[in-house]
Formats: structure tokens, sequence, C-alpha cells
């Protein structure tokens, strides 16, 4: 029986993408004993042993430095085949287990170089300097291991490619299931905008709260915010008055909101990798799976698929005027809605979901394992 090792010492266990679609489908296998080492308690879930170690400090660099290092260690004791890891500060970790003789594959759910220079809390100089010594770092790594995965291209190519010897697709589309809900029943009486998710500006809060209150609508948001002072500086903005914040909310809590709600926002800024992503924000396939119309910014890849599929109203997402628009749009016209809703459902049931990407990704493990 081969034995595959995922780990993580930033994302909870019960992360959608790692535990829910990789670990657990990795787990239907007979032929495979699957484990994931993670913060928080130990479980036995989907057929995926989680060893759990504890919660993740709150410090940045503790995490880094020490927590790290603890996923490593509990990792390296069940001597597995594979290791699959999914953290940028587990690259050294990464690079130890390959010299000993292990398959490891680098997950790489965002391009972290890009992103470094989006980081607020650093001084512009300092994100340039950290962005090219993590790059130099990560095509060092990505060098010796056996695949990196990332989910979508980058300017028209996989952003490893030339520095990986196997660069692998496998996007983070949605696990569909059958959706039978009458969302009219469940609406509010009134027409209300929405976001679940991370709260932050570059993905679009401040444009999302200034267009809702222009639209005189209300903006339903949940999760949480990027900083205090983030939030603070939300807060302190008479627009505000229109936003009904519900907190960091369980799958069930989000699925009832979406369910209420009329009309869902992703107005990722035009920031680090969000201008040069050619895929759909992961929020928008949760509300295509809702069958909610969707009003995103606009990119190439999103107006080709849109085009063909006609499931939202793309907008220049730094305008919040558009934004309006679109929500304006969208209010006088229930019967659109409905027929956008319908049309990014069949998109996702259809095309758009993890069944597609999860024969991807036994593809690559049986590469990797066949391989001498």
């Amino acid at each position: 029986m081969t034995k595959i090792c995922h780990m993580t010492s930033v994302h909870k266990s019960n992360d959608i993408r790692i535990f829910e679609k990789e670990c657990s489908s990795l787990a239907k296998k007979p032929e495979y004993k699957v484990w994931l080492v993670a913060q928080g308690d130990s479980r036995n879930e989907n057929n995926v042993e989680v060893i759990g170690i504890g919660e993740k400090p709150s410090s940045r660099i503790k995490r880094i430095l020490l927590f790290s290092r603890q996923v490593y260690k509990e990792s390296k004791k069940l001597d597995a085949d594979v290791y699959h890891f999914h953290d940028p500060e587990l690259l050294p970790f990464g690079l130890m287990l390959k010299k000993q003789g292990k398959k490891v594959i680098f997950d790489s759910h965002e391009n972290y170089s890009y992103q470094i220079k989006t980081r607020e809390y650093m001084k512009p100089a300092l994100r340039k300097i950290i962005s090219a010594s993590y790059y130099r770092l990560e095509t060092m790594a990505a060098k010796h291991f056996d695949a990196v995965i990332f989910p979508c291209k980058m300017n028209g190519k996989h952003p490893f490619e030339g520095r990986s010897k196997r660069p692998v697709f496998i996007n983070n589309a949605p696990i569909f299931t059958e959706n039978d809900t009458d969302r009219a029943a469940q609406q509010d009486s009134e027409f209300t905008a929405c976001y679940v998710g991370g709260l932050s500006e570059p993905r679009g809060i401040t444009k999302s709260i200034l267009a809702a209150s222009k639209a005189g609508v209300k903006l339903v948001l949940a999760g949480r915010f990027d900083s205090d002072s983030y939030e603070q500086k939300l807060r302190a903005m008479p627009e505000f008055e229109c936003v009904d914040y519900k907190g960091q909310c369980s799958h069930e809590e989000v699925y009832n909101i979406l369910a209420s709600c009329s009309v869902g926002l992703s107005v990722l800024q035009n920031v680090g990798q969000y201008k040069i992503i050619e895929t759909l924000p992961t929020k928008v396939y949760e509300y295509m799976q809702m069958k909610m119309p969707v009003i995103m910014g606009i990119s190439s890849y999103a107006k080709e698929l849109n085009d063909e599929y006609k499931f939202a109203e793309l907008v220049d997402p730094g305008n919040e005027d558009e934004i309006a628009e679109a929500i304006n749009r969208l209010r006088k016209d229930p019967e659109k809605c409905q027929e956008m809703g319908n049309n990014g459902y069949e998109l996702v049931k259809n095309h758009l979901n993890w069944a597609v990407e999860e024969e991807k990704l036994y593809k690559l493990y049986q590469e990797i394992l066949t391989e001498e």
C-alpha cells in the first residue's frame, strides 16, 4: 500500500481544497493510505487519518519558524512514500524530504511572490525585496520536487513552467452537489447583495460597500477581516450603514446566506495575481452552485466564458459606479437574474467541478509513483 502524507502549517484540517477534495479523493483509492498533518485535533474522517498538532501560533513569525517544523517532524514519523505540502513556509522541509528519497509535491494555491507585493502590513520597499527573495528560493526548491500544482494559467502559462520538471494544473473547482432549492422561497423580500469569504481591500470589499450604498441595497458580508485596522477603516465609512456583517460563519450558515440573497459579488481588484489569473474566484463557483447571478471583475478569461454561458455581469472592479449600475440592472430584471443563475448552475454541473479535477489528481499520482 502506498502511504501519502499531506502537510499544512497554515490551513485548518477541514480545509475544503486540502481535506474535502484532495485528501478525500485520494483516500477513495484502496491502494492508498492517506494522512493529513495540520493544526487542530486528530480524527479519522473519509478514510483520512488526520494528525492534529494543536492550534497554530497567532504570531506569524512563530508559525513560520516553529509550527512549520512541528508539522515536518510529525509528518516525517509516518515514513510516507509521497509528501504533498501546501504552504510556502514548508519549502525547506520539502527539500529535506526529497533528500531522504521521498516523492514530493508542492501544491502552490497562489502565486505567492505576486501576493507578497500586496501585503499592506509591510512597507513597499520591503515587499519588493521579500518577493524577489522568495521567488528565488521557490524556483530553486521547485526544480527538485516531483511536481508543482497550480490551479490555473497566469498570463497564458503555468507560473512554474521552466521552474519545475512537472508543472500541473488542478483547479479549485467545487464539489458539485445537486441543488433543487427553491431560492425564490428563501430570498429576502428586498434585493440583497452578498460576499462570503476573506474580507480585504484586494478582494474588493471597500468597492463592494461603496457600490451597494450607491445602489441603495443591503450588502451581507460574512468572513474574517484582513486586519483590525481594515475593519475599523470600513466601519468609519458612512457607507458601511448598508452592511449586514455576519462574522465568521459555518458551512450551513453560509448556505443560508447565499440562499437568502439576490446576487453574489466578487470584484477582486487588479493587484498582485488577481489581474492575470485565468480562472474564476472560488466564491463565484459557490454562487453559481447556488443558482445565483454574479457580478464580477472583467478579464479576458471571464469575458470568454461569460460570452458563451451568460452567468454574470462583468464590471471594472475598481469602479464602484459600474458595480452599482450592475446591481441596479439585475434588481430591475428578476427574470434575467433567474436565467443567469440557472446558466451558472449548469456550467458548474457539466464542466467546472471537482470530478473533472479529481481525475487529474489521480493521473499525477500514478505518473509520480510509476516513475523511476
